[in-house]
């Protein structure tokens, strides 16, 4: 299995001024021509320090 196999994506941010950021890393690994369905959500408790968090829903 691989990123290919990714149907849903929830992404959670500390801070919505870094999705720029997030959303380029995030290319590199879905730069496909049908990338999986993705939420963004700016969350405040996030453990220490962690900047990005992402629950990946795949198939077979």
């Amino acid at each position: 299995m691989d990123y290919d196999n990714v149907v849903s994506a929830t992404v959670y941010v500390s801070d919505m001024n870094n999705f720029q950021s997030m959303n380029s890393a995030y290319k590199g690994y879905f730069n496909s021509p049908h990338p999986p369905a993705r939420s963004t959500v700016e969350v405040q408790l996030l453990r220490k320090g962690t900047l990005v968090e992402i629950d990946l829903i795949a198939t077979e």
